[in-house]
């Protein structure tokens, strides 16, 4: 029986870590994963997501040098209360995690698919606002992850104004960006291509209001097998040639670059779905297990 995503202890946690530290130095985290029936737990015993940062810097210590840099989430929640539990915890652990071992946690990155227009844009400039002090004193970067980032190339779009907002005071944003499914279904070079201008598009977008702000690609990916909604051929082949021409460009230009994902999860999708297979690694057991032995030399990995 596979594990439950949500029912890994801190070993299971390091085991995890140590397999991505393998082939990558830096991770991504969505959330704490704050529900609103671990909502009165300490903020170490809310979910496997919670455990995170706490374990890369006991790692960290353990070698003697920073091996794993964290970019700690804080997910969207459908209530205030929630969400400001969700962000006192990533505050929590990214602190615990940084008098552990300096330096583990880097960032704190707010919320993911609920920014997509003005309104809940303004939502989230005010939770960046509200913590950027307290982000300054614990030398912490404070930014957004995001699914529109293109609104910032129109100034008539949704989440214009908000965005814009946010990008003034950030130091970095998170940029999702998956190829055209016209293109994926061309080639992974015409995908590739299309991520790679689109990137550049974003970053002069952004950096033309704030020349200080850091543009990463916070997600992108493609699955091994499975079915894809929008058509995207799925095939082992495919995801290795994607991450390996991407990693490198990534590299070679010094871009942040988060692949979606270090481990299959077998839990998501429906049958034939190929969201559980986005991962690099497989898991039998207690043992991960490359898709593939080629492996990209830039990037780093969402958990």
């Amino acid at each position: 029986m596979f594990p439950s995503f949500n029912s890994y202890d801190i070993i299971d946690v390091k085991r995890q870590l140590q397999t991505i530290n393998s082939r990558f130095k830096r991770v991504s985290v969505y959330s704490m994963g704050t529900h609103v029936s671990n909502r009165h737990n300490d903020w170490m015993e809310a979910n496997s997501n919670c455990l995170v940062a706490k374990a890369s810097a006991e790692l960290n210590a353990e070698a003697g040098k920073k091996k794993i840099t964290i970019s700690q989430g804080v997910y969207q929640q459908p209530n205030a209360e929630l969400q400001q539990i969700e962000i006192e915890r990533a505050f929590q652990a990214a602190q615990q995690a940084n008098e552990t071992f300096p330096g583990t946690v880097e960032s704190i990155i707010f919320t993911n698919n609920y920014f997509n227009e003005d309104s809940k844009g303004i939502e989230v400039l005010d939770m960046i606002q509200d913590n950027l002090d307290r982000a300054r004193r614990l030398k912490l970067s404070i930014g957004i992850r995001t699914n529109v980032g293109h609104h910032i190339l129109e100034q008539n779009s949704p989440s214009f104004g908000a965005l814009s907002c946010i990008t003034e005071i950030c130091d970095i944003i998170m940029c999702n960006i998956y190829p055209r499914a016209d293109l994926a279904r061309l080639s992974f070079n015409h995908a590739v291509e299309d991520v790679i201008d689109f990137y550049w598009r974003l970053r002069n977008g952004f950096t033309n209001i704030n020349p200080k702000i850091q543009v990463a690609i916070g997600e992108t990916g493609w699955a091994s097998e499975g079915i894809m909604r929008n058509g995207t051929p799925t095939s082992l082949s495919n995801l290795k040639n994607y991450w390996r021409r991407l990693g490198d460009w990534a590299s070679d230009n010094r871009v942040f670059l988060y692949f979606f994902e270090a481990i299959d999860e077998p839990w998501r999708g429906r049958s034939f779905s190929a969201e559980s297979h986005f991962g690099w690694w497989i898991r039998e057991g207690d043992n991960f297990i490359e898709k593939t032995n080629r492996f990209p030399e830039g990037g780093g990995f969402l958990m």
